[in-house]
């Protein structure tokens, strides 16, 4: 007997898009690595920006069904994809076409669709374990049969040869669907070869390894009933009604019982392995971190400029007033003392930006933009 259908809804958070966005405008490039299906991730990630709207089709990596490449032919990562192509996710493999393929080798061509909004790209589990074998098996090692090939996927994941395969593959996908544990560190690590650096956020146990691999870790908590709580509160106190002044602070006291439940919450293995722990649910905190870490080097070079400056001066000022035959008296110097070290201190009590500027402050004193 048909009873009905189960509808199950998880909203998303209510700042999530809004950081996305910020984190792009400022020429950061958002990802997502999930263990959910690739639909559903596809779709999450179009509703909170990091698959851009006006995107028109969202391409799926697989292996082609003519893939029996001869080995010894593949010796170079491009030869390594050869066996993969990218196909609308709309497309079942069954009904597929060369039409609407797209080959995971032409390089270019997948630039010039994701710099023109033409198309974004995701890939799986699966598929990103297969890549890594087909790259291990075009190896030199392997085709010269030097080498025993790595049998348990960790070994073959983080292999060099995977590696180097992977490490071109990942910059053009923007959704990474069905993965482990060990295939999100393998994600990380393949971003972390590229010459990128990475900001991993996650919650549970299986984002561990991931958050350890990447430059900087930061764990969130995860807490669906508190967060429930929460946005219904929130969703309250955001009404453009007019409310009861007891509904007012009803909300407002519902508000205050789900923070302080929030912080009586355990820490997971998450918080263990990243070097951040946030004790939110939002992914707010990653902006955090980029706000004040840029604040905090902008500030050391600021130090440097003032302590540099101050050195050229007192050569200057010494070497003067040595050819009168004059020296700086005690009350000068504690004068000079005392305004180098204001200056200091007016440096030190800088706050970062509102916003993230899409302009990166520089790495070094010794550069042109310092």
């Amino acid at each position: 007997v048909f009873a009905g259908f189960l509808v199950l809804d998880c909203p998303l958070k209510a700042d999530t898009k809004s950081v996305i966005t910020e984190l792009r405008k400022s020429n950061h490039r958002c990802v997502m690595i999930t263990g959910d299906a690739v639909l559903t991730a596809a779709e999450v990630a179009r509703q909170v920006g990091i698959i851009r709207k006006k995107t028109k089709v969202t391409y799926e990596l697989q292996e082609k069904d003519e893939s029996a490449t001869d080995a010894s032919k593949m010796q170079t990562s491009e030869h390594a994809l050869s066996g993969f192509e990218f196909v609308p996710l709309t497309v079942r493999k069954s009904s597929k076409s060369k039409t609407t393929s797209i080959p995971a080798s032409d390089r270019k061509l997948i630039q010039e669709l994701i710099e023109s909004n033409e198309a974004s790209f995701c890939v799986t589990g699966s598929a990103l374990t297969k890549v890594a074998m087909s790259a291990v098996k075009a190896s030199p090692e392997a085709v010269s049969k030097s080498s025993v090939p790595p049998k348990d996927e960790k070994s073959m994941l983080f292999g060099p040869a995977a590696q180097e395969v992977l490490k071109e593959l990942v910059p053009f996908i923007s959704v990474f669907a069905r993965h482990a544990p060990r295939q999100k560190e393998a994600v990380i690590a393949a971003f972390n070869l590229s010459g990128r650096h990475t900001l991993m956020c996650g919650d549970g146990t299986n984002d561990v390894g991931a958050l350890k691999r990447a430059h900087v870790g930061i764990s969130i908590i995860s807490a669906p009933e508190i967060e429930a709580k929460t946005r219904k509160a929130t969703a309250k106190l955001q009404k453009k009604k007019k409310q009861r002044a007891s509904t007012f602070e009803a909300s407002l006291r519902q508000l205050q019982e789900a923070q302080d439940e929030l912080d009586q919450v355990e820490l997971g293995d998450a918080s263990v392995a990243s070097p951040f722990t946030s004790r939110a649910m939002s992914i707010k905190c990653c902006k955090d971190v980029l706000q004040q870490g840029r604040c905090t080097l902008v500030t050391m070079l600021q130090i440097y400029k003032i302590l540099g400056v101050n050195c050229l001066v007192n050569a200057l000022v010494l070497t003067k007033l040595h050819m009168h035959g004059v020296k700086q008296g005690d009350r000068q110097l504690t004068i000079l003392g005392l305004a180098v070290a204001a200056l200091f201190l007016f440096v030190t009590r800088g706050k970062p930006l509102p916003t993230l500027s899409p302009d990166r402050p520089p790495s070094s004193v010794l550069c042109a933009q310092a």
